[in-house]
Protein backbone atom coordinates (compact mmCIF):
# COMPACT_ATOMS: atom_id res chain seq x y z
CA UNK A 1 0.00 0.00 0.00
CA UNK A 2 1.30 3.45 -0.91
CA UNK A 3 1.93 6.07 1.73
CA UNK A 4 -0.91 8.20 0.29
CA UNK A 5 -3.35 5.29 0.68
CA UNK A 6 -2.21 4.68 4.23
CA UNK A 7 -2.84 8.33 5.11
CA UNK A 8 -6.23 8.19 3.44
CA UNK A 9 -7.53 4.86 4.74
CA UNK A 10 -5.54 3.83 7.85
CA UNK A 11 -5.43 4.99 11.41
CA UNK A 12 -2.50 4.98 13.78
CA UNK A 13 -0.78 1.64 14.34
CA UNK A 14 2.52 0.07 15.27
CA UNK A 15 4.03 1.35 12.01
CA UNK A 16 2.09 4.59 11.50
CA UNK A 17 1.83 7.69 13.64
CA UNK A 18 0.36 11.17 12.93
CA UNK A 19 1.66 14.45 14.33
CA UNK A 20 0.00 17.87 13.96
CA UNK A 21 3.41 19.53 13.69
CA UNK A 22 7.08 18.71 13.85
CA UNK A 23 8.85 18.41 17.20
CA UNK A 24 9.83 21.75 18.68
CA UNK A 25 13.40 22.16 20.00
CA UNK A 26 12.04 21.62 23.54
CA UNK A 27 10.58 18.25 22.48
CA UNK A 28 13.69 16.73 20.95
CA UNK A 29 13.62 13.99 23.63
CA UNK A 30 10.15 13.00 22.35
CA UNK A 31 11.57 12.69 18.83
CA UNK A 32 14.34 10.40 20.08
CA UNK A 33 11.87 8.34 22.14
CA UNK A 34 9.40 7.90 19.26
CA UNK A 35 12.10 6.89 16.78
CA UNK A 36 13.59 4.36 19.25
CA UNK A 37 10.14 2.94 20.07
CA UNK A 38 9.24 2.44 16.42
CA UNK A 39 12.65 0.96 15.64
CA UNK A 40 12.08 -1.67 18.37
CA UNK A 41 8.55 -2.51 17.19
CA UNK A 42 7.81 -6.17 16.41
CA UNK A 43 7.50 -5.75 12.65
CA UNK A 44 9.65 -5.97 9.55
CA UNK A 45 7.77 -3.20 7.75
CA UNK A 46 8.93 0.40 7.38
CA UNK A 47 7.62 2.75 10.07
CA UNK A 48 6.31 6.25 9.32
CA UNK A 49 5.63 9.38 11.37
CA UNK A 50 3.51 11.78 9.27
CA UNK A 51 3.70 15.48 10.16
CA UNK A 52 0.85 17.93 9.39
CA UNK A 53 -1.99 15.50 10.18
CA UNK A 54 -4.11 15.24 13.33
CA UNK A 55 -6.16 12.12 13.95
CA UNK A 56 -9.41 13.07 15.66
CA UNK A 57 -11.20 10.90 18.19
CA UNK A 58 -13.85 9.96 15.65
CA UNK A 59 -11.17 8.66 13.27
CA UNK A 60 -11.29 11.58 10.86
CA UNK A 61 -8.13 13.42 9.90
CA UNK A 62 -7.51 17.14 9.97
CA UNK A 63 -4.65 18.54 7.94
CA UNK A 64 -2.32 21.30 9.14
CA UNK A 65 0.00 22.10 6.25
CA UNK A 66 3.60 22.75 7.31
CA UNK A 67 5.10 26.14 6.56
CA UNK A 68 8.72 25.27 7.37
CA UNK A 69 10.75 22.08 7.42
CA UNK A 70 13.70 21.12 9.64
CA UNK A 71 17.07 20.20 8.19
CA UNK A 72 17.05 16.40 7.52
CA UNK A 73 20.77 16.23 8.38
CA UNK A 74 20.10 17.62 11.87
CA UNK A 75 17.44 14.96 12.48
CA UNK A 76 19.74 12.15 11.32
CA UNK A 77 22.56 13.52 13.48
CA UNK A 78 20.33 13.75 16.55
CA UNK A 79 19.22 10.13 16.14
CA UNK A 80 22.73 8.87 15.40
CA UNK A 81 24.24 10.58 18.46
CA UNK A 82 21.67 9.27 20.93
CA UNK A 83 20.51 5.80 19.83
CA UNK A 84 22.60 2.67 19.43
CA UNK A 85 23.04 0.77 17.26
CA UNK A 86 22.48 3.18 14.40
CA UNK A 87 18.88 3.66 13.29
CA UNK A 88 18.21 4.36 9.63
CA UNK A 89 15.91 7.39 9.27
CA UNK A 90 14.79 9.42 6.28
CA UNK A 91 13.03 12.81 6.54
CA UNK A 92 11.30 14.25 3.48
CA UNK A 93 8.56 16.82 2.69
CA UNK A 94 5.79 15.71 0.33
CA UNK A 95 2.38 16.88 -0.87
CA UNK A 96 -0.88 15.08 -0.20
CA UNK A 97 -4.10 16.32 -1.79
CA UNK A 98 -2.76 19.87 -1.85
CA UNK A 99 -1.43 19.78 1.71
CA UNK A 100 2.26 20.35 2.48
CA UNK A 101 3.18 17.45 4.76
CA UNK A 102 6.39 15.59 5.74
CA UNK A 103 7.28 12.11 6.81
CA UNK A 104 9.99 10.56 8.93
CA UNK A 105 10.67 7.06 7.72
CA UNK A 106 12.31 4.57 10.11
CA UNK A 107 13.50 1.53 8.16
CA UNK A 108 15.93 -1.42 8.01
CA UNK A 109 15.47 -2.03 11.73
CA UNK A 110 17.26 -5.39 11.70
CA UNK A 111 19.63 -4.85 14.62
CA UNK A 112 17.28 -4.64 17.60
CA UNK A 113 17.29 -3.83 20.46
CA UNK A 114 17.85 -0.09 20.07
CA UNK A 115 18.79 1.68 23.30
CA UNK A 116 19.87 5.10 24.52
CA UNK A 117 23.55 5.65 23.89
CA UNK A 118 23.78 8.43 26.49
CA UNK A 119 21.63 10.58 28.74
CA UNK A 120 19.25 13.01 27.06
CA UNK A 121 16.91 14.26 29.75
CA UNK A 122 14.56 12.76 30.70
CA UNK A 123 15.88 9.73 28.79
CA UNK A 124 18.83 7.92 30.39
CA UNK A 125 21.67 5.81 29.03
CA UNK A 126 20.65 2.18 28.39
CA UNK A 127 16.92 2.96 28.39
CA UNK A 128 14.77 1.34 25.73
CA UNK A 129 11.30 2.13 24.33
CA UNK A 130 8.98 0.08 22.13
CA UNK A 131 5.83 0.91 20.21
CA UNK A 132 2.91 -1.48 20.53
CA UNK A 133 -0.15 -0.50 18.61
CA UNK A 134 -0.64 3.23 19.18
CA UNK A 135 1.28 3.62 22.44
CA UNK A 136 4.92 3.81 23.47
CA UNK A 137 6.03 1.60 26.38
CA UNK A 138 9.28 0.83 28.23
CA UNK A 139 11.30 -2.01 26.70
CA UNK A 140 10.97 -4.96 29.10
CA UNK A 141 12.77 -8.28 29.57
CA UNK A 142 10.01 -10.10 27.68
CA UNK A 143 10.55 -7.76 24.74
CA UNK A 144 14.29 -8.44 24.84
CA UNK A 145 13.66 -12.21 24.87
CA UNK A 146 11.40 -11.88 21.86
CA UNK A 147 13.99 -9.80 20.03
CA UNK A 148 16.84 -12.23 20.68
CA UNK A 149 14.67 -15.22 19.80
CA UNK A 150 13.79 -13.59 16.50
CA UNK A 151 17.43 -12.81 15.83
CA UNK A 152 18.48 -16.37 16.56
CA UNK A 153 15.93 -17.67 14.07
CA UNK A 154 17.10 -15.30 11.37
CA UNK A 155 20.81 -15.93 11.88
CA UNK A 156 22.88 -19.06 11.50
CA UNK A 157 24.19 -19.17 15.05
CA UNK A 158 26.65 -21.93 14.20
CA UNK A 159 29.04 -19.30 12.89
CA UNK A 160 29.32 -17.94 16.44
CA UNK A 161 30.18 -21.34 18.00
CA UNK A 162 33.68 -22.64 18.67
CA UNK A 163 34.53 -25.86 20.54
CA UNK A 164 38.05 -26.66 21.75
CA UNK A 165 39.84 -28.93 24.17
CA UNK A 166 39.85 -27.39 27.62
CA UNK A 167 43.55 -27.20 28.51
CA UNK A 168 46.23 -24.65 29.38
CA UNK A 169 46.33 -23.45 25.77
CA UNK A 170 42.88 -24.34 24.35
CA UNK A 171 42.93 -25.58 20.78
CA UNK A 172 41.43 -28.23 18.53
CA UNK A 173 44.38 -30.55 19.27
CA UNK A 174 45.60 -32.04 22.53
CA UNK A 175 48.33 -34.58 23.31
CA UNK A 176 47.61 -37.91 25.00
CA UNK A 177 50.28 -40.29 26.29
CA UNK A 178 50.53 -43.77 24.85
CA UNK A 179 50.93 -45.94 27.92
CA UNK A 180 53.70 -48.45 28.49
CA UNK A 181 52.66 -52.04 29.30
CA UNK A 182 52.01 -52.19 33.03
CA UNK A 183 51.33 -54.95 35.54
CA UNK A 184 47.75 -54.60 36.66
CA UNK A 185 46.74 -55.26 40.29
CA UNK A 186 45.10 -58.52 39.19
CA UNK A 187 48.41 -59.69 37.68
CA UNK A 188 50.33 -58.79 40.83
CA UNK A 189 47.75 -60.62 42.91
CA UNK A 190 47.90 -63.63 40.59
CA UNK A 191 51.69 -63.74 41.00
CA UNK A 192 51.24 -63.66 44.76
CA UNK A 193 48.73 -66.54 44.69
CA UNK A 194 51.04 -68.52 42.41
CA UNK A 195 53.87 -68.13 44.92
CA UNK A 196 51.58 -69.58 47.60
CA UNK A 197 50.74 -72.47 45.29
CA UNK A 198 54.40 -73.11 44.45
CA UNK A 199 55.43 -73.09 48.09
CA UNK A 200 52.53 -75.34 49.03
CA UNK A 201 53.61 -77.81 46.35
CA UNK A 202 57.13 -77.71 47.71
CA UNK A 203 55.90 -78.37 51.26
CA UNK A 204 53.75 -81.27 50.04
CA UNK A 205 56.72 -82.76 48.22
CA UNK A 206 58.88 -82.41 51.30
CA UNK A 207 56.19 -84.01 53.44
CA UNK A 208 55.75 -86.92 51.05
CA UNK A 209 59.51 -87.56 50.87
CA UNK A 210 59.88 -87.28 54.63
CA UNK A 211 62.76 -84.91 54.08
CA UNK A 212 61.33 -81.95 55.83
CA UNK A 213 63.54 -80.42 58.47
CA UNK A 214 60.54 -78.93 60.24
CA UNK A 215 59.26 -82.00 62.12
CA UNK A 216 56.80 -81.25 64.89
CA UNK A 217 55.42 -78.14 63.24
CA UNK A 218 51.88 -77.98 61.83
CA UNK A 219 51.39 -78.35 58.11
CA UNK A 220 50.37 -74.75 57.55
CA UNK A 221 52.90 -73.48 60.04
CA UNK A 222 55.61 -75.18 58.00
CA UNK A 223 54.28 -73.59 54.83
CA UNK A 224 54.05 -70.07 56.27
CA UNK A 225 57.46 -70.26 57.90
CA UNK A 226 59.09 -71.35 54.68
CA UNK A 227 57.15 -68.79 52.64
CA UNK A 228 57.96 -65.98 55.07
CA UNK A 229 61.68 -66.64 54.88
CA UNK A 230 61.65 -66.26 51.12
CA UNK A 231 59.05 -63.50 50.89
CA UNK A 232 59.42 -61.36 54.02
CA UNK A 233 59.10 -58.11 52.08
CA UNK A 234 56.03 -59.37 50.19
CA UNK A 235 54.29 -60.39 53.42
CA UNK A 236 55.07 -57.03 55.00
CA UNK A 237 53.52 -55.29 52.01
CA UNK A 238 50.52 -57.60 52.14
CA UNK A 239 49.94 -56.80 55.82
CA UNK A 240 50.15 -53.06 55.18
CA UNK A 241 47.53 -53.34 52.43
CA UNK A 242 45.06 -55.73 54.06
CA UNK A 243 45.39 -54.63 57.66
CA UNK A 244 42.82 -51.82 57.49
CA UNK A 245 41.43 -52.97 60.81
CA UNK A 246 37.87 -53.60 61.97
CA UNK A 247 36.74 -52.53 65.46
CA UNK A 248 37.18 -55.29 67.99
CA UNK A 249 39.07 -57.67 65.74
CA UNK A 250 42.64 -56.54 66.01
CA UNK A 251 44.89 -57.17 63.01
CA UNK A 252 43.61 -58.61 59.75
CA UNK A 253 45.21 -61.78 58.50
CA UNK A 254 46.64 -62.62 55.09
CA UNK A 255 43.68 -63.62 52.90
CA UNK A 256 45.42 -66.75 51.58
CA UNK A 257 46.75 -68.00 54.92
CA UNK A 258 45.41 -71.46 55.68
CA UNK A 259 43.93 -72.08 52.21
CA UNK A 260 44.14 -75.49 50.57
CA UNK A 261 45.61 -76.08 47.15
CA UNK A 262 42.12 -76.27 45.57
CA UNK A 263 41.10 -73.01 47.24
CA UNK A 264 44.22 -71.25 46.03
CA UNK A 265 43.70 -72.52 42.48
CA UNK A 266 40.09 -71.31 42.57
CA UNK A 267 41.30 -67.87 43.69
CA UNK A 268 43.84 -67.88 40.86
CA UNK A 269 41.15 -68.74 38.30
CA UNK A 270 38.94 -65.90 39.50
CA UNK A 271 41.58 -63.28 40.24
CA UNK A 272 40.87 -61.23 37.10
CA UNK A 273 37.18 -61.01 37.97
CA UNK A 274 37.80 -60.47 41.69
CA UNK A 275 40.23 -57.61 41.02
CA UNK A 276 38.33 -56.01 38.16
CA UNK A 277 37.58 -52.87 40.20
CA UNK A 278 41.26 -52.54 41.17
CA UNK A 279 42.33 -52.93 37.53
CA UNK A 280 39.84 -50.36 36.26
CA UNK A 281 40.78 -47.89 38.97
CA UNK A 282 44.48 -48.35 38.26
CA UNK A 283 44.06 -48.00 34.49
CA UNK A 284 42.03 -44.81 34.53
CA UNK A 285 43.29 -43.14 37.73
CA UNK A 286 46.98 -43.98 37.53
CA UNK A 287 47.56 -44.28 33.78
CA UNK A 288 44.67 -42.30 32.32
CA UNK A 289 44.06 -38.71 31.33
CA UNK A 290 41.10 -36.41 31.90
CA UNK A 291 39.54 -34.55 28.98
CA UNK A 292 36.99 -31.77 28.78
CA UNK A 293 35.75 -29.37 26.13
CA UNK A 294 35.07 -25.66 26.28
CA UNK A 295 32.29 -24.13 24.24
CA UNK A 296 32.54 -20.52 23.07
CA UNK A 297 29.20 -18.94 22.18
CA UNK A 298 29.85 -15.50 20.71
CA UNK A 299 26.32 -15.20 19.33
CA UNK A 300 23.60 -12.77 20.41
CA UNK A 301 21.67 -15.19 22.64
CA UNK A 302 21.81 -18.23 24.90
CA UNK A 303 21.53 -21.77 23.53
CA UNK A 304 19.06 -23.77 25.63
CA UNK A 305 18.55 -27.54 25.96
CA UNK A 306 22.02 -28.21 24.57
CA UNK A 307 23.47 -31.67 23.94
CA UNK A 308 27.17 -32.32 23.28
CA UNK A 309 28.07 -35.54 21.44
CA UNK A 310 31.59 -36.92 20.92
CA UNK A 311 32.23 -39.81 18.53
CA UNK A 312 35.49 -41.71 19.05
CA UNK A 313 36.84 -44.49 16.77
CA UNK A 314 37.37 -47.70 18.78
CA UNK A 315 40.13 -48.97 16.50
CA UNK A 316 42.36 -46.14 17.69
CA UNK A 317 43.01 -48.06 20.91
CA UNK A 318 41.51 -45.32 23.06
CA UNK A 319 39.72 -46.66 26.12
CA UNK A 320 37.02 -44.48 27.67
CA UNK A 321 35.74 -44.98 31.21
CA UNK A 322 31.97 -45.48 31.41
CA UNK A 323 31.99 -43.91 34.89
CA UNK A 324 34.42 -42.27 37.29
CA UNK A 325 36.58 -45.16 38.58
CA UNK A 326 35.89 -45.90 42.22
CA UNK A 327 38.77 -46.51 44.59
CA UNK A 328 38.16 -50.07 45.83
CA UNK A 329 38.14 -50.49 49.60
CA UNK A 330 39.15 -54.12 50.08
CA UNK A 331 38.84 -55.16 53.70
CA UNK A 332 39.47 -58.77 54.49
CA UNK A 333 39.18 -60.24 57.91
CA UNK A 334 36.66 -62.00 60.13
CA UNK A 335 33.74 -60.26 58.37
CA UNK A 336 35.22 -60.59 54.85
CA UNK A 337 33.89 -57.24 53.63
CA UNK A 338 35.26 -57.21 50.10
CA UNK A 339 34.17 -53.81 48.75
CA UNK A 340 32.81 -50.81 50.54
CA UNK A 341 31.71 -47.83 48.40
CA UNK A 342 30.89 -44.70 50.36
CA UNK A 343 27.95 -42.41 49.48
CA UNK A 344 30.55 -39.84 48.40
CA UNK A 345 31.84 -42.23 45.72
CA UNK A 346 28.31 -42.70 44.42
CA UNK A 347 27.63 -38.96 44.33
CA UNK A 348 30.89 -38.48 42.44
CA UNK A 349 29.27 -40.15 39.43
CA UNK A 350 26.74 -37.35 39.04
CA UNK A 351 27.70 -35.05 36.20
CA UNK A 352 29.85 -37.62 34.38
CA UNK A 353 28.88 -37.92 30.70
CA UNK A 354 27.19 -41.05 29.37
CA UNK A 355 29.50 -43.40 27.44
CA UNK A 356 28.26 -46.09 25.07
CA UNK A 357 30.11 -48.38 22.67
CA UNK A 358 28.17 -48.76 19.42
CA UNK A 359 29.77 -50.82 16.67
CA UNK A 360 33.18 -49.41 15.81
CA UNK A 361 32.60 -46.18 17.73
CA UNK A 362 32.35 -44.90 21.27
CA UNK A 363 29.69 -42.25 21.79
CA UNK A 364 29.94 -39.75 24.63
CA UNK A 365 26.97 -37.51 25.48
CA UNK A 366 26.40 -34.70 27.95
CA UNK A 367 23.32 -32.53 28.45
CA UNK A 368 23.67 -28.83 29.22
CA UNK A 369 20.74 -26.73 30.36
CA UNK A 370 22.14 -23.60 28.76
CA UNK A 371 25.19 -22.45 26.83
CA UNK A 372 25.51 -18.78 27.70
CA UNK A 373 26.79 -16.26 25.24
CA UNK A 374 29.89 -14.25 26.02
CA UNK A 375 31.29 -16.79 28.50
CA UNK A 376 33.08 -20.15 28.25
CA UNK A 377 31.00 -23.25 29.05
CA UNK A 378 32.60 -26.59 29.96
CA UNK A 379 30.83 -29.45 28.20
CA UNK A 380 31.30 -32.03 30.98
CA UNK A 381 30.56 -31.31 34.63
CA UNK A 382 32.95 -34.17 35.46
CA UNK A 383 35.83 -34.60 32.95
CA UNK A 384 36.04 -37.67 30.73
CA UNK A 385 38.57 -40.38 31.72
CA UNK A 386 40.52 -41.94 28.84
CA UNK A 387 43.57 -44.15 28.32
CA UNK A 388 45.53 -44.71 25.11
CA UNK A 389 46.65 -48.34 25.07
CA UNK A 390 50.32 -49.24 24.39
CA UNK A 391 49.33 -50.65 20.99
CA UNK A 392 47.10 -47.64 20.26
CA UNK A 393 47.23 -45.29 17.31
CA UNK A 394 50.37 -43.38 16.43
CA UNK A 395 48.69 -40.95 14.05
CA UNK A 396 46.31 -38.14 15.14
CA UNK A 397 42.97 -39.52 16.29
CA UNK A 398 39.96 -37.63 14.87
CA UNK A 399 37.17 -36.97 17.38
CA UNK A 400 33.89 -35.78 15.89
CA UNK A 401 32.01 -33.28 18.05
CA UNK A 402 28.41 -32.21 17.62
CA UNK A 403 26.39 -29.57 19.46
CA UNK A 404 22.59 -29.73 19.29
CA UNK A 405 20.55 -26.96 20.92
CA UNK A 406 17.28 -25.11 20.74
CA UNK A 407 17.98 -22.06 18.59
CA UNK A 408 20.29 -23.87 16.17
CA UNK A 409 18.53 -24.69 12.92
CA UNK A 410 20.96 -27.58 12.44
CA UNK A 411 23.68 -29.05 14.69
CA UNK A 412 27.10 -27.44 14.96
CA UNK A 413 29.71 -30.02 13.91
CA UNK A 414 33.48 -30.01 13.95
CA UNK A 415 36.46 -32.37 14.26
CA UNK A 416 38.98 -32.26 17.11
CA UNK A 417 42.18 -34.30 17.34
CA UNK A 418 44.06 -36.32 19.95
CA UNK A 419 47.80 -36.42 19.27
CA UNK A 420 49.44 -39.63 20.59
CA UNK A 421 52.83 -39.08 22.22
CA UNK A 422 55.34 -41.43 23.81
CA UNK A 423 57.03 -44.62 22.68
Amino acid sequence: MSLADRIKYEGESTTLDFKKSFYSPARRADLISDVMAMANAATKDDRYIIFGVKLDTDGTKTFYPLEAFPDPAEIEQLVLQNIEPAVHVEFSPFEFEGHALAYLRIHRCNDQPYLMKKDYSPLTQGMGKIRKGTITLPLLRADMDRIFQAKSQSQDLREFIKIQWNCEHPSKEICVRRQQPAQLPSKLEADKIQRYINNLKRIENEKNNHTSAMDGMSYHHKFMSNFAKQNESLLALSRSITNLGLPGYGESRDPYQGMTMDELKAKLDNVTKDFEDEDIYYIYSELGEILNLQIHNDGPCYLDDALVILTIPRKAGLMVASEIPRRPSRRRGPLDLDYIHSPHQILDQLGYPSVEAIGDEITVKAHLNRVRNGVITESFEKPLRVVLAPQGATDPIPIRVKLVARGLESPFEDVLFLLPVGP
